[in-house]
């Protein structure tokens, strides 16, 4: 079966738990390939928790770049609208 390729938009508290899990493989044909994030300390941390994992501070450069099949946004309620209008 292929892997779906899942990219997380905002390493914050849920970006950093959905990430978490996805990248521990307990999903079945998931595979946590991307993440992004505006704040240096949390893209720090991705870099030292998620080996081979690509990090970026740009959302539309993130889905731009064919790493992602699918994305989780999970950035404050507010920005969802706008992120998600452009992720479809």
């Amino acid at each position: 079966m292929k892997k779906v390729r899942l990219g997380i938009i905002g390493c914050g508290n849920m970006g950093s738990q959905h990430s978490t899990y996805l990248h521990a493989g307990e999903i079945d044909g998931a595979e946590l390939t991307a993440v992004c994030d505006l704040k240096e300390e949390r893209l720090n941390w991705a870099k030292s928790k998620f080996e081979g994992v690509a990090t970026f501070t740009d959302y539309k450069e993130m889905l731009a770049s064919g790493l992602c099949d699918c994305v989780i946004v999970a950035v404050p309620h507010y920005d969802h609208p706008g992120i998600s209008i452009d992720v479809l």
